[in-house]
C-alpha cells in the first residue's frame, strides 16, 4: 500500500477514511503473506464495524485509470497515437469514435 495521491500514502488515506467512518482504527497495512489489507484496531470491533470497514476498504481499492481501461479494451499506446493522428492530421474521427464506444 505504497501508492501516493497528492503526496499522501494510500495507507494514510485509508486510515483517515476508516477513522472518518467512526471506526476504532489504530492503523492499516498489508498482510506480508497474503498482501490483503490489514486493519489494526484500537479496540475490538463489533461485527457491524468489521463489515463497515470492509465496505470502506472495497470502495477505497484501486480503480483503473482511463489508460488502464483503454488498454484492457485493446487500445494500447500505438493504437491511441494512431487515433490521435487520424483525428488531428487527417480529420478522420472514425478510430476515436471506436475507442469511445469501447469505453
Amino acid at each position: 500500500m505504497t501508492e501516493k495521491v497528492n503526496g499522501i500514502p494510500a495507507a494514510v488515506r485509508l486510515h483517515e477514511a476508516l477513522a472518518a467512518a467512526g471506526l476504532p482504527v489504530a492503523g492499516v497495512g498489508r498482510d506480508r503473506e497474503t498482501g490483503a489489507v490489514r486493519v489494526d484496531w484500537s479496540e475490538p470491533p463489533s461485527k457491524m464495524q468489521e463489515e463497515q470497514a470492509q465496505a470502506v476498504i472495497a470502495d477505497f481499492t484501486h480503480k483503473p485509470t482511463r489508460m488502464e481501461r483503454m488498454a484492457q479494451a485493446g487500445f494500447g499506446t500505438e493504437r491511441l497515437l494512431e487515433a490521435l493522428w487520424e483525428q488531428v492530421v487527417e480529420r478522420d474521427g472514425t478510430l476515436v469514435e471506436e475507442i469511445k464506444k469501447a469505453m
